[in-house]
């Protein structure tokens, strides 16, 4: 996976209602690709102005949003966690979540319950694994 070094953004737009619903970015196609965010990557969004932080996958402006390169389109989910407005100019910066970042996301912020739940058996079953392996190693010194 490519480093994508951080990005700026300072103005906020809507996203369509039909796209509403996704944990979904649109961004400017200059942000896109090469040297920049590869399509359906986790991106961490975080507002410098108050700390806090978001998370959402990449997808290019299309022809749908006439977007500048350092603006891009939310949900209003999205907004309301980074505590953005369309009218108003932010801090924003934009970069690839880092692993521990998307296993969270993953185990807490799926909208599909499912893909959740399944995630967090997984962790479940390291964790049991991990301590089966302590409780033999501990059963094999000498006593």
């Amino acid at each position: 996976m490519k480093k994508v070094k951080a990005m700026p953004a300072t103005r906020v737009f809507r996203l369509h209602e039909h796209e509403a619903q996704t944990d979904r970015v649109r961004l400017n196609p200059n942000l896109m690709g090469e040297g920049g965010f590869s399509r359906n990557d986790l991106i961490s969004i975080k507002n410098k102005a108050n700390g806090k932080k978001t998370f959402a996958y990449a997808a290019g402006a299309g022809e749908d949003y006439k977007l500048f390169p350092t603006t891009i389109a939310l949900s209003y989910d999205a907004r309301l966690r980074l505590d953005v407005t369309t009218k108003d100019t932010h801090d924003l910066e934009l970069k690839t979540a880092t692993f521990f970042e998307r296993e969270l996301f993953y185990l807490f912020h799926q909208r599909d319950h499912s893909a959740r739940r399944a995630q967090q058996y997984s962790v479940q079953g390291w964790m049991l694994g991990v301590l089966g392996l302590v409780i033999a190693l501990i059963g094999m010194a000498p006593s």
